[in-house]
């Protein structure tokens, strides 16, 4: 045994057919982190997750999953792939396939948070007016 293979001794264990990477983990083809990473590629294919603060399911109770559909256009519009999706009630898994880019894929990614986040508000602010409105009417 190599001091690498020490080194996978000492960490948590991970699922089954998983193996870690200069600290990332892979499954199969694909490589991810649970922290964020600095993406140095230009190009290439990327599993994201991301996630609704404290796991509340933020994007079911602003019903914003049309939000997600438009940035995905927009990712789209400027030559990057949709491989493959799952919207949860409060996270997105992504394969997200981008083609040659003079952008940053984090700031890319970034900036679709960003986004994804404002719409979350807006729509929440929204829903919020809405249920004072009924409660006004109600009483």
């Amino acid at each position: 045994m190599d001091s690498s293979d020490t080194n996978l001794m000492s960490q948590p264990s991970l699922p089954s057919g998983t193996r870690r990477y200069n600290g990332l983990q892979t499954f199969g083809i694909f490589t991810y982190m649970s922290t964020k990473r600095m993406i140095h590629e230009t190009d290439g294919i990327f599993f994201i997750t991301i996630t609704c603060y404290k796991w509340i399911p933020l994007i079911q109770i602003t019903n914003t999953y049309n939000a997600v559909y438009k940035w995905f256009n927009y990712l789209k519009e400027k030559g990057h792939y949709i491989a493959g999706y799952v919207i949860m009630p409060n996270h997105i898994h992504a394969l997200l396939a981008f083609s040659k880019t003079d952008k940053n894929i984090n700031k890319i990614i970034g900036n679709g948070k960003r986004f994804l986040a404002y719409e979350i508000i807006k729509q929440f602010i929204s829903v919020l007016i809405l249920v004072e409105h009924f409660q006004l009417v109600m009483i």
